[in-house]
C-alpha cells in the first residue's frame, strides 16, 4: 500500500479517466475531506477505501496509540473533531474521558465502525497520588491538626471513579499509567508498603477487566517498578513513559532499563510529544535542534537486537492539526516512517 491523499487521488483518476489506477490504489492514510467530501464525490471509491483501511487495522504493523485533548465542547476548528484525525490511527486517547457530548459520542462510533480506530482513555496512578497530595497539603494549610485520610484506601476509591466512564460510555478499553518508585533497593518493609499500594490501584482495574475481556488494555510507564510482573499479561501493549527525553539515545536507554528486570515482555512503544507552541521545549530533541515526533518514528523503523519495537504513542496529537501545509502533517509522515509503503 502506498500512502497518498485521497482527495488527490480522486482528481488524478477524473482527470485521467482512467478507473483502473483508482482500482490499483491499495493505501492507507488519513482523508481529509472538505466539502463536498469524497464520500459525496466518489462514495464507491470511499466505501472501497475504508475497507482497505479496515483490513489494514487488522494486518501486522506497528501501532500508533495517540492522546487527544478534547476539552472543547463546542468546536470551531476541525482540529476538534475525532473524525478529522489521521485515518491510520490505530487507538486514540481522550484527556477528558467523561462528560461526553453528542458530537463526540458520534464521532466515537463512527471512527470505531468506518476507519476500526478504537478509543480508549487513561487511569493515572501519578494522577491520583498527585491529588491526594494537593488535598492534603491543602487540608494542612485550614487545619493543622487534620488527618490524612489512609492512602491505599483513597487509592482503590480513586480509581473506582476512574473507571465510571468506561461504564458510561462505549470506550474500547483503558490504558493505565504506572509509573511508581524502583523497587530493587528497597527494604522488605518498603517493599510491602509499596505492595500494598500497588495492589489498591491495580486490584479494582483487574477486575473490571475481567469483567470485559473483549477490551483492549494497555500499560503505560515503568514496568520493571511493578513488584508482581504477573500483571502485565493482562496488557496487550506496554508503552514505555518516554516523552520527557531528549534525545533519541534516551529512548534505546528507555528500553534496556525495562528489560534488565525478568518477567517483563521485550517488546516496547514509545511515547513522544508533538511541539507545544506555548513551550519552546517541548517536542524537540537535541537541545531544540529536532522534532521529537519525527525522530522517535526513525528510531522506532530500526530494529533492535533484543527487545522489539513495536510501535509509537503521540500525546496530544491534536496539536500538530495546525501545520502550514497539512493538518497533522507530522503525524502522518511518522505513520509513514514506521509503516512505509508498500505496493502490490
Amino acid at each position: 500500500m502506498m500512502k497518498k491523499n485521497i482527495k488527490n487521488i480522486v482528481i488524478i483518476c477524473m482527470a485521467s479517466i482512467a478507473l483502473t489506477a483508482c482500482n490499483d490504489w491499495t493505501e492507507v492514510e488519513n482523508i481529509k475531506v472538505n466539502q463536498p467530501g469524497v464520500e459525496d464525490t466518489n462514495p464507491e471509491l470511499y466505501v472501497q477505501y475504508l475497507q482497505k483501511l479496515r483490513t489494514y487495522k487488522n494486518t501486522d504493523h506497528k501501532m500508533v496509540y495517540a492522546s487527544f485533548d478534547n476539552s472543547v465542547k463546542t468546536p470551531f476548528s476541525r482540529g476538534h473533531h475525532l473524525s478529522d484525525l489521521p485515518d491510520s490511527i490505530d487507538i486514540v486517547s481522550l484527556i477528558h474521558p467523561d462528560g461526553l457530548v453528542e458530537f463526540e459520542q458520534t464521532e466515537m462510533e463512527e471512527i470505531r465502525t468506518n476507519k476500526s480506530t478504537r478509543v480508549v482513555y487513561t487511569i493515572s496512578y501519578e494522577n491520583i497520588e498527585e491529588n491526594y497530595n494537593q488535598m492534603v497539603k491543602v487540608n494542612l494549610e485550614a487545619d493543622e491538626n487534620y488527618e490524612a485520610p489512609d492512602f491505599p484506601s483513597y487509592v482503590e476509591t480513586s480509581v473506582k471513579e476512574a473507571l465510571q466512564p468506561a461504564n458510561n460510555y462505549n470506550y474500547d478499553g483503558l490504558i493505565i499509567g504506572y509509573i511508581g518508585k524502583n523497587p530493587s533497593h528497597m527494604m522488605d518493609e518498603e517493599k510491602e508498603e509499596l505492595l500494598s499500594i500497588q495492589n489498591s490501584f491495580f486490584t479494582p482495574i483487574k477486575t473490571w477487566m475481567e469483567q470485559h475481556k473483549d477490551k483492549i488494555f494497555t500499560l503505560e510507564g515503568k514496568p520493571q517498578n511493578l513488584i508482581d510482573k504477573t500483571l502485565l499479561e493482562s496488557f496487550k501493549h506496554i508503552i514505555l513513559n518516554t516523552s520527557n527525553v531528549t534525545t533519541a539515545t534516551e529512548l534505546s536507554y528507555s528500553a534496556e532499563m525495562a528489560i534488565m528486570e525478568e518477567g517483563i515482555p521485550a517488546s516496547f512503544i514509545v511515547s513522544v510529544n508533538t511541539t507545544d507552541p506555548n513551550n519552546k521545549e517541548t517536542g524537540l530533541y537535541d537541545n531544540g535542534t529536532k522534532r521529537a515526533l519525527t525522530e522517535a518514528a526513525y528510531w522506532v523503523s530500526a530494529d533492535a537486537s533484543n527487545y522489539e519495537k513495536i510501535g509509537l504513542a503521540i500525546y496530544n496529537v491534536e496539536r500538530d492539526y495546525y501545520n502550514v501545509n497539512s493538518a497533522y502533517q507530522y503525524t502522518r509522515e511518522a505513520i509513514q516512517i514506521i509503516n512505509p509503503a508498500a505496493k502490490k
